[in-house]
């Protein structure tokens, strides 16, 4: 699936990386397919081979890491920095999370993080991406 890229395709991307087997997950990447008007989002998940390669990090499988450019970002600064580059109204959750105190954002992110698989359940089948979708899922 997804495009072929080499690593230093990547290296100016901006990809979100989830826990591949997380209904949330899941459901957040369909989503973001659908907001992201400028296509400018790839995804991967954290139990494939670019995620290490790229961010030099172990899986964080509770966590969306959210590579920028080079920059990694996780959790609920992860959340906003794609709330950044959506743009539009999107903005306003960005300097939403810039005005609170990052220890409550954290707090509630890991909150739902910590539940998720209990509200949400696991993902046991994905919706077949579309061609043009396809060329941003990662591998």
């Amino acid at each position: 699936m997804g495009g072929q890229y080499t690593l230093d395709d990547l290296k100016n991307k901006h990809i979100v990386f989830y826990d591949g087997s997380c209904g949330l997950c899941h459901g957040s990447v369909q989503w973001l397919l659908k907001v992201d008007k400028n296509k400018q989002l790839y995804y991967a998940t954290q139990q494939g081979d670019h995620f290490t390669a790229l961010t030099k990090m172990p899986q964080q499988l509770d966590a969306i890491i959210y590579y920028r450019k080079g920059s990694v970002h996780d959790a609920a600064e992860a959340l906003a920095m794609i709330c950044l580059d959506l743009g539009g109204g999107w903005r306003f959750f960005y300097g939403l999370w810039k005005v609170l105190p990052r220890r409550f954002s954290r707090f509630l992110y890991y909150l739902i993080a910590k539940r998720r698989y209990g509200i949400f359940g696991e993902a046991t089948s994905c919706k077949l991406p579309s061609i043009e979708e396809r060329a941003r899922m990662l591998s």
